[in-house]
Parts: C-alpha cells; sequence; structure tokens
C-alpha cells in the first residue's frame, strides 16, 4: 500500500502486461476472481510480512546490489569538524 494507492488494484494490469510473479504482504485478501486469474496465467505469488522491504531487497538484486560498490570513510580527532 502505497499513501494514496494500494498496488493490489493494478494486479490485474500487469498480469496483462505479463508480469509472472507477484509478491503481497501476509493481510492482503485476493478475490476467488483474481486467484482465478493468476492460476490461468500460472503468474507465482510471494507472501511477504513487509512488502517495502522485499520491495527494497528485490530492486537492490535487480541493480546488481550497488551497495556492496560502496566505500565508507570515518573521519575522527579531538578539535572540530564540518
Amino acid at each position: 500500500k502505497g499513501q494514496s494507492e494500494d498496488g493490489v488494484a493494478y494486479i490485474e494490469q500487469a498480469v496483462q502486461k505479463g508480469a509472472t510473479h507477484i509478491v503481497l504482504g501476509n493481510d492482503v485478501v485476493l478475490s476467488k476472481e483474481m486467484q482465478e486469474l493468476l492460476a490461468k496465467k500460472n503468474v507465482e505469488i510471494t507472501r511477504v510480512a513487509d512488502p517495502r522491504l522485499a520491495l527494497a531487497q528485490l530492486s537492490a538484486r535487480y541493480a546488481g546490489n550497488p551497495v556492496q560498490q560502496l566505500k565508507i570513510i570515518g573521519i575522527t580527532g579531538t578539535k572540530g569538524k564540518t
């Protein structure tokens, strides 16, 4: 769910455009018609506890996990820092 819209409303459109896998929160209830459509189109469903976390993890994997290439440097000392 977003602030103003729920992605569940777009599942049918995504499937019609070729989606083969849907990630849903554990609490999402799909209508019987939607379940039948997903079964007919052989769409895989994965249920997760935290869809936002799953989106972040899937996006990172899709992008090649760019955070693994970051270098973090810490500067310490006794006088003022900017």
